[in-house]
Order: C-alpha cells, then structure tokens, then sequence
C-alpha cells in the first residue's frame, strides 16, 4: 500500500471537515448548550433560541444588560433547558445595548439587512466562539451542530 503524506494542517483541515449523521430530535438537547432557528411568519429579523443554564449564559454574554425573557415552562423543553425569541436588530436598536456578536462574519453588513438564516448563524457563531456547543436548523429544516475548536476550551 503507498504511504500517504499528508502535513499537520491538512489533517486538521480534513478533521473540520463537516461530517454527516443521523440524529434523534431529542439528542440535540445533549450535542448542543444552544440552538437556534429563524423565527417563522412576516417578523423579519426575529430568531427562536433553546438553550440550556450554560447557553443562556453565553447568548446574554452576547447581548449585556439586553432584557432577554427566557421562559423555563416551554412544551416540550427538557429540564434545564429555557426558550426565548429575540428580534436580533431590534433589541440592539431598542435598549440601545453594546452586543458581542461576530460582525467580522458579515461582512460590513447591517444586521437589518442580514437575513433570518444569518442571524440565527450569527448567534450560533458567537455562542461557538465562547466556547459553547451550538445547533442551528435552517429555513430548509437543515440542522447543523457546532462544537468549539480545541482551543477554546
């Protein structure tokens, strides 16, 4: 059999590399600290968000001092797990908040002009780059699960 050589990094690459599986519903609650959806209906800019004790701390280090109403009595939720939806453009706007979210991934973008899908990422990438475990299901009911590199844990 040949031998291969390939260089650290691209390994590494090839580790990034999504890979696909088949999940249970229920076991995003135990892949993930939080998970996001754009928010369905005519509300633009609006995003649902499930988290759990340490992903409500990572979405409120996104937004400080933001009046986030988590509600722990949602249907369906497992113990420990809150829910809450969140108008992303509008509670930066309306409370007047400094936010932490990546705006390098956007580009310059505004957010009021980003769409559903990519606000739902842009809190996914910030709860990640925290160090968190977050999922994302799309307007196509993809769902994608990201975990932190090993250096930021």
């Amino acid at each position: 059999m040949p031998k291969v050589n390939t260089t650290a990094k691209q390994r590494q690459a090839a580790d990034r590399r999504a890979k696909k599986c088949t999940i249970q519903p229920s076991d995003i609650f135990t892949m993930t600290d939080a998970f996001f959806s754009p928010s369905y209906g005519d509300s633009e800019g609006w995003v649902f968000m499930a988290a759990n004790y340490n992903g409500m701390a990572y979405v409120n280090a996104l937004f400080p001092g933001a009046p986030i109403k988590w509600d722990n009595s949602s249907e369906g939720m497992p113990d420990g797990w809150s829910t809450a939806d969140i108008n992303v453009p509008g509670i930066i706007m309306a409370a007047a908040i400094e936010h932490t979210l990546p705006m390098d991934i956007t580009k310059g973008m505004p957010l009021e002009n980003i769409t559903a899908d990519g606000l739902a990422f842009l809190l996914v990438t910030g709860v990640n780059r925290q160090g968190g475990r977050a999922g994302f299901m799309n307007l196509e009911n993809d769902v994608k699960i990201f975990v932190p590199n090993a250096g930021n844990n």
